[in-house]
């Protein structure tokens, strides 16, 4: 559910690119990790990108969303390929566990370059 690329081996990738130096085992960084997706897939921002799938939109509506969930929005960045908006990178800063708020990691972080600007979100 939290990660439909389990099938194709996408878990492997994750962890050796984004776990293998979060300093805790597998099965700690993807909870943290799916405790951090579920609080974005709880708020706005996520019937933000489902309402608006297939549009191109601007990055800084994404970005007052994740100022007004989150408390924070200049460590946030956004990457886009080819038009479309394939990443966002938030820079966090505190100890993660799985219930740990998102909001607590992001008000104390250091800003971060806004990345692009438009990006097309896929459908």
């Amino acid at each position: 559910m939290y990660m439909p690329g389990y099938l194709s081996g996408l878990h492997k990738h994750e962890w050796v690119k984004h776990g293998s130096c979060y300093g805790k085992n597998k099965e700690s960084y993807f909870l943290d990790s799916i405790n951090l997706l579920s609080q974005i897939n709880n708020s706005k921002i996520k019937d933000f990108f489902v309402k608006n799938r297939g549009k191109r939109v601007q990055t800084a509506k994404i970005r007052k969303l994740f100022e007004k969930e989150f408390g924070n929005s200049k460590n946030v960045k956004f990457i886009s390929k080819d038009g479309f908006l394939t990443e966002i990178r938030v820079k966090l800063k505190g100890k993660i566990t799985p219930i740990t708020p998102l909001y607590d990691l992001m008000i104390n972080a250091k800003p971060q370059k806004k990345g692009c600007k438009i990006g097309k979100i896929a459908r």
